[in-house]
């Protein structure tokens, strides 16, 4: 049933996100990592919309939509996009898993185009503790 539902929302989000700022980079599944659940699984779609303004790749935006379930519940993770491009970024606490351990996150991210990141997983133990649960790649 889950499998349904996620696939028939990510066919909707790239259709919307496709036609209105052109091709979405997937990462289709997370690797659990250290001491995360077996179980910890999820998706995630980035997309770079062009501004206007600016030098090409400086005027625009980065939209990210991640989807995480079967993780630890009731737990904060950070997330870092590790673009091959654009180097490494943080978007601190982000992830915050319900009992079920499933947590979504969707912002605009101002700035470079970092759609061509992978995507890992820290579990927040307090700054700058952190340790790696899942990895995303593209």
């Amino acid at each position: 049933m889950f499998k349904v539902r996620r696939f028939v929302c990510l066919a909707l989000v790239c259709a919307l996100v496709g036609v209105a700022y052109g091709a979405a980079h997937k990462i289709g599944s997370f690797l659990p990592q250290g001491l995360e659940l077996a179980t910890a699984d999820g998706m995630a779609i980035l997309n770079f919309a062009q501004g206007t303004g600016g030098p090409l790749g400086t005027d625009g935006k980065t939209i990210t939509h991640i989807m995480i379930t079967g993780f630890t519940p009731f737990t904060t993770y950070d997330v870092e996009f590790r673009s091959p491009t654009q180097g490494s970024f943080f978007g601190g606490g982000i992830l915050v898993t319900d009992d079920r351990g499933d947590a979504q996150f969707k912002d605009s991210l101002p700035g470079l185009d970092i759609s061509d990141s992978d995507i890992y997983i820290y579990v927040n133990m307090g700054t700058p503790a952190q340790e790696l649960r899942a990895v995303g790649l593209q």
